[in-house]
């Protein structure tokens, strides 16, 4: 199942564990993993995702400054 999620900043899509997350106007994309697979998706400046029952709220920033980290 894909998910998609849009808002005046950014567009956000999942499919199974994954979620994509794509500003508008630029400024880059993330990615991010879910400990299961997402059935919804809500995204502004906070994601919502819903999988296995269970909400995960975050930052769509620290998605972005965590894989900055990493490289």
């Amino acid at each position: 199942m894909y998910v998609l999620s849009s808002r005046h900043t950014n567009v956000s899509c999942g499919g199974g564990a994954l979620a994509w997350f794509l500003r508008l106007g630029g400024g880059g994309g993330a990615t991010r993993r879910y400990p299961g697979a997402v059935t919804s998706l809500v995204a502004n400046e906070y994601v919502a995702a819903l999988f296995d029952g269970r909400v995960l709220l975050h930052e769509v920033s620290d998605i972005a400054s965590t894989q900055a980290a990493q490289k």
